[in-house]
Parts: C-alpha cells; sequence; structure tokens
C-alpha cells in the first residue's frame, strides 16, 4: 500500500527541510533544494512513474576519459548513489532512485531520502579535492544517519519473502539466479563486512587490459545506462589482469524485501541490456565504432 499523494509529498518536503537550507515545491510532483557542503550544489527530486528521483548536476569531470574515472569510483559511493550520464545532453550527476510501493513507505521513504541528501553531501564534499588525484576516496562512512545495520540480517528469508530463490555461498553471501533472457546470470547478495550493509552486485563483462577508446565506450555506456536502470549503477573493478564490469545495489541500512526484489530485478534489467554490448568492446574495432555512432547521433 502506498501513501496518500498529499501525505507523501508533505513528507517529501519536511524531510528535504531538514537536509537543505533552501527548498522549492511545485506541487506536481518535483523539488528543487540545495545541498551544502563547503559550496552550494543544486539539486532536484521528481516522482516519476512509481519512483523518486534524486538528482544533483556535476560541472566536474568534462572531458571523455573522467567519464573511467567515474565508472570506478562508482563502487565507492555510499548507499543508492551512483554517477550517470545523461548521454542525449552529456550531462554527468550524482543521482538516487527510491521506488515508493513498498509497505509501510512513510518510515522507508523518510529514512532513504536521508541517506540520499547525505550521500550527496559526503560525495560533493570530497569530490573537488580527491579528483586531482584522479581517485575519489570511500564517502561511504558518512552515511548511516540513524546508525543502523544489518548485522544479523536473514537475507534467505528476505529472498524468498521477495519472490528469489537462493543458494548459499557462506554465512553471510548467497548467490541468486536472475532473470535474463538468453542465458544465465547469477547476482550475488551478501552482508558487507565493512559495513554490515547489504550488496547485491552481478558481473557483466570482463577485458584484458582496456586501451582508452575501450574505456571511454564502456563508461559511456554503463554510465548511460546507470541514469534509466533504477536503482542500479555500475562500476568496474581493476586488477593487474583485467578489468571487470558489474552493476550493484547497495543499502545503507537495513533492506526490506520489497526493495531487495527491486534490487534484483534492476539488475536482470542490467545483465539483459548490457552484459553482451559490453563485453564486445573487448574487440576496439567494436569500441571505436560504437563511440563513432554515438557522437554522430
Amino acid at each position: 500500500m502506498t501513501a496518500p499523494t498529499k501525505e507523501r509529498n508533505r513528507l517529501i518536503s519536511d524531510t528535504l527541510e531538514r537536509v537543505s537550507p533552501r527548498v522549492q515545491a511545485d506541487g506536481k510532483g518535483r523539488w528543487d533544494f540545495a545541498l551544502v557542503n563547503g559550496t552550494s550544489a543544486a539539486a532536484h527530486a521528481a516522482l516519476q512513474e512509481g519512483w523518486l528521483n534524486l538528482v544533483v548536476p556535476l560541472q566536474e569531470a568534462t572531458d571523455p576519459e573522467s567519464d573511467w574515472s567515474l565508472l570506478r569510483d562508482n563502487g565507492t559511493l555510499p548507499g543508492l548513489c551512483k554517477f550517470a550520464l545523461d548521454d542525449g545532453q552529456r550531462c554527468r550527476h550524482l543521482r538516487v532512485d527510491l521506488p515508493l510501493d513498498w509497505e509501510s513507505e512513510p518510515v522507508f521513504l523518510s529514512r532513504r531520502l536521508r541517506e540520499a541528501c547525505t550521500g550527496f553531501l559526503a560525495v560533493l564534499g570530497r569530490l573537488h579535492g580527491s579528483r586531482e588525484s584522479g581517485e575519489l576516496k570511500d564517502a561511504g562512512n558518512a552515511c548511516d544517519v540513524e546508525g543502523n545495520h544489518a548485522e544479523g540480517t536473514d537475507l534467505p528469508h528476505l529472498l524468498n519473502e521477495a519472490g528469489w530463490q537462493c543458494a548459499q555461498r557462506s554465512a553471510s553471501k548467497f548467490t541468486v539466479d536472475l532473470d535474463v533472457r538468453g542465458g544465465l546470470s547469477q547476482a550475488v547478495v551478501e552482508v558487507a563486512e565493512c559495513r554490515g550493509v547489504v550488496v547485491a552486485f552481478t558481473d557483466v563483462a570482463k577485458w584484458e587490459a582496456p586501451g582508452r577508446e575501450q574505456r571511454e565506450a564502456a563508461a559511456v555506456l554503463l554510465l548511460s545506462a546507470s541514469k534509466f536502470i533504477r536503482m542500479a549503477r555500475a562500476t568496474v573493478v581493476e586488477n593487474e589482469k583485467e578489468s571487470a564490469a558489474r552493476f550493484e545495489v547497495r543499502f545503507e541500512s537495513p533492506a526490506t524485501s520489497p526493495e531487495l526484489s527491486h534490487a534484483l530485478s534492476a539488475l536482470s534489467v542490467a545483465a539483459s541490456l548490457c552484459r553482451n554490448e559490453a563485453q564486445s568492446f573487448e574487440d576496439e574495432r567494436i569500441a571505436k565504432a560504437y563511440l563513432a555512432a554515438r557522437r554522430a547521433g
């Protein structure tokens, strides 16, 4: 059951006013507000198709090489925060997508909304100074706004309640078969030891020593997908031998079964839409052709 529209909108306004010195609502499910952490950043929130989408446009990172850095840095962001790319306008932004259909919605909406804004502030507070070194420091440590962690979370129960069957890999790690056409994809769902938060992820591609244009093509594809695949964020994990792309969903405080269902559905969509195209960039010629087509469009 969802909250009545007026009650929900009032809750959103009240929550934003707690974290922002300036909030302007248009009465039609849109809010403009300011985030202040050393400097002021404009932020926007909008209700759309059963979701609350929060966006902070970024002025930094305007060259193509920086997109790979944003992709890599996505894995360090707190909670549901993510870097994404509006490819039509080439606008890089921070965003959070919050589903609005779980039970006891007012409680969870207020919590997730405050987590999102606190996460935005943490990232904005670190972004400018750390960008000089080409690496964003982990901004996640500042974002547990209620002191809630997920130690002891009964993941099998939550996943079963959400309608997803799981197989146990360790005491805190489980695998789930995703709903993907044309092949098998699995997600790993775990309680992360470092924070006690629930994380779900699925790998979509691996490349050996990708070159500049391969990295640029992968970053454009995956950051663009992070905009329209709600909740999930793309990131890349690098080591000496290879770079692995994945989509993940991280909850900053204990997750509900409806939230986990949304997360796994998002990972299913990400795997269905992105794994073949992302993996094709292993061929540098395909990466170059992809970039040429995007620029021409």
